[in-house]
């Protein structure tokens, strides 16, 4: 049976405007997305993703682009896969502030799809994992702390606000953000590891399709290393140091890795038509100076922005995604696709970004306000230290003077002090002569002493002994002179009794 295709007029009847809308709307996002994430391996072109993200604003979320990319061959492709995870990162940091809400419930999905791809150990295979690995932990990150906003760029009202004045969150919180930057640091290492340098891999499409998802690398790692300095140096501040022993060294060898990445980004030709890349002071922040804290400077990545292409492709029109084999008499022209109004979008993300520029702006004066006061305050009390230790230098100095009047009379007292002095050393040296010898008498007196009170004791024993022994003799003469009375009464009666 051959498929009857009705006209768009026919096809569309029963649907309000705002079903319309939402159809055209979701075709749009559809070409966007299939434009910017698709089979070739040249980077995503800025204004496809562009167009992606002004999709969130008008969605107010992620909902339709996770409805598309859900369709895209992920699985089976990795350069698809790759650009697909650069556009989740993209528009987490870019988008709606939705879409980090909306793309938390995607985790495992992202963390299936970088074990697939883990197997591959050629080519993008150990590059998608480890971006997986990233994506995972930045959606569990605003997960956690959600008051952060997907490009973490904070006031520092708002950064306060997340730990409040409990110092074990700010203990979580800096390795919650110590592991994040492990993950850049992999990614980068990983992406880096996977290119011939000596080729100028980064004037090339595949070069560049590989490192383009570390300009917003570059853009994260800025604000954590901003926050980690700032965290370490309030944990510092109300912890032992030797609490933070562990905290230390892990910031110390991000801070190395940090650098170094910093530092061959800088190198590379496509970093420098695209973005301002920092530079990290050249010895790391000492915690354990609490004064340090006033040298740290946050690092400022800058994103240049690219110059519109003039070419207008073919098919960027939305009529492309729909069935164009109708007859031409059934044909009819399909109803006017209201246009985004990108200049509205634009605007609204270039005013967010100059007020967020002010708010910074406004923070660093009021720091530097606060380190020129406490820096006046600090030479204010050095300066009245040094008055008072001239003062006191003046007072010792004319004190010593009036020592040195009175030396030569003290002279004298001290000869005849020392004199007396050897004169009580020799009777004190006799009398203790004479101590020891009597120390010694008593010590024998008190062996002695020791000795006889031994033998007293054991004459007393014997005498009590001898003394019980009587006792009992005289018990036994009475008792023996009771029965001879006894026997003579007897006797005596038995005497009468016979007369």
């Amino acid at each position: 049976m051959s498929s009857i295709h009705l006209p768009k007029s026919v096809s569309q009847r029963g649907k309000t405007s705002l079903e319309i809308d939402r159809e055209n709307f979701e075709k749009r996002q559809t070409v966007a997305l299939n434009k910017a994430i698709n089979s070739q391996e040249t980077p995503v072109k800025e204004k496809h993703a562009r167009n992606a993200i002004l999709g969130t604003f008008q969605d107010q979320g992620g909902n339709m682009f996770w409805t598309i990319a859900s369709k895209m061959p992920v699985q089976a492709n990795p350069i698809v896969c790759w650009k697909f995870l650069q556009m989740v990162h993209k528009i987490m940091r870019d988008g709606h502030a939705n879409v980090v809400r909306h793309s938390i419930r995607y985790q495992a999905q992202i963390h299936d799809l970088g074990k697939l791809w883990g197997h591959l150990k050629e080519g993008y295979g150990k590059l998608i994992s480890s971006y997986c690995k990233l994506v995972v932990q930045k959606l569990k990150f605003h997960d956690k702390f959600r008051g952060i906003p997907g490009n973490l760029m904070m006031t520092d009202e708002q950064y306060y606000k997340i730990c409040g004045a409990d110092v074990n969150n700010y203990f979580e919180f800096s390795i919650d953000m110590l592991d994040y930057m492990d993950d850049i640091l992999t990614l980068q290492h990983a992406v880096f590891g996977s290119l011939d340098m000596s080729r100028a891999n980064s004037m090339t499409s595949s070069g560049q399709c590989r490192l383009a998802p570390l300009i917003l690398c570059i853009l994260d790692s800025c604000q954590l290393y901003d926050y980690l300095v700032k965290s370490l140096f309030h944990l510092h501040s109300s912890l032992p140091p030797d609490t933070l022993f562990g905290h230390r060294d892990r910031f110390l060898v991000c801070y190395k890795k940090l650098k170094d990445f910093y530092h061959k980004c800088s190198n590379l030709q496509y970093f420098k038509h695209l973005v301002q890349v920092p530079h990290l002071p050249d010895d790391p922040p000492n915690f354990l100076i609490a004064s340090d804290f006033t040298k740290h400077i946050k690092p400022a990545a800058i994103v240049k922005e690219e110059e519109p292409e003039p070419e207008a492709e073919a098919d960027d029109s939305v009529d492309n995604l729909i069935d164009m084999s109708l007859p031409e008499a059934a044909a009819e022209p399909p109803p006017p696709v209201p246009e985004v109004d990108e200049r509205d979008f634009l605007i609204e993300r270039l005013q967010r970004e100059i007020r967020l520029l002010k708010e910074e702006l406004g923070r660093v004066r009021a720091e530097d306000h606060r380190i020129i006061t406490g820096l006046k305050e600090d030479i204010s009390k050095l300066e009245k230290i040094l008055s008072e230790l001239r003062l006191s230098a003046d007072k010792s100095f004319k004190e010593n003077e009036e020592l040195k009047k009175n030396l030569d009379p003290l002279k004298t007292d001290a000869e005849s002090a020392e004199k007396l002095a050897k004169a009580n050393q020799e009777k004190f040296q006799k009398m203790k002569d004479i101590y020891s010898k009597l120390r010694d008498e008593h010590v024998v007196l008190l062996r002695n002493h020791d000795t006889n009170a031994k033998q007293l004791s054991a004459l007393k024993k014997s005498l009590e002994e001898k003394d019980q022994v009587l006792k009992e003799s005289q018990l036994e003469v009475n008792r023996m002179v009771e029965e001879k009375q006894m026997v003579q009464e007897n006797l005596q009666k038995s005497a009468d009794d016979v007369a």
